[in-house]
């Protein structure tokens, strides 16, 4: 047998540096959206610990809340299913990741990604067992229930996917 027959052959992120360079740029958003969220829920806890506090008066204000559920508190209690879906939503960014062209879309999927995960890590490390704890969220508006920092990174990540699709056309 030929040496070339036993090698194994390379993924397309090992031979295209392109796709080297969406996976670090999509993971290096990713971790800095997870940092982002860990440091602000770490200070919400905290800080929000007493009570709110109102930054502008009908329009912002930093109040400490749990969430069991998904986005507006849908699915309360569905931890594990919310759970799976973002470590399947993981999943599918990091493959999609190795055939990005484009910086903002490798930025914008990071940013999906490490909200997923953000979150995720709240569900694992805040309840009793694997992803049945509840997310903390610290920012309210009166047209929203309260979000955090992962909730924004997966909304506009999300947004931004969308306007680029239109931008392609």
């Amino acid at each position: 047998m030929s040496r070339s027959a036993l090698t194994v052959p390379e993924t397309d992120a090992e031979s295209n540096p392109q796709a080297q360079r969406a996976l670090a740029l999509g993971g290096g958003t990713a971790a800095v959206v997870i940092l982002a969220d860990r440091l602000t829920k770490l200070w919400a806890l905290n800080a929000l610990a007493d009570g709110r506090i109102v930054a502008l008066d009908g329009v912002l204000e930093f109040q400490l809340s749990f969430n069991t559920g998904a986005a507006y508190g849908l699915f309360k209690g569905g931890g594990s299913l919310i759970a799976g879906a973002a470590l399947v939503a993981t999943g599918l960014i990091i493959y999609a990741l190795r055939s990005i062209e484009r910086r903002y879309e490798a930025i914008t999927l990071g940013a999906i990604m490490g909200g997923a995960l953000g979150n995720l890590i709240d569900r694992i490390a805040r309840g009793p067992g694997w992803f049945d704890g509840a997310v903390v969220d610290w920012i309210g508006t009166p047209l929203w229930p309260n979000f955090n920092i992962a909730d924004s990174a997966i909304s506009v990540g999300a947004v931004l996917l969308i306007l680029a699709s239109f931008r392609r056309r």
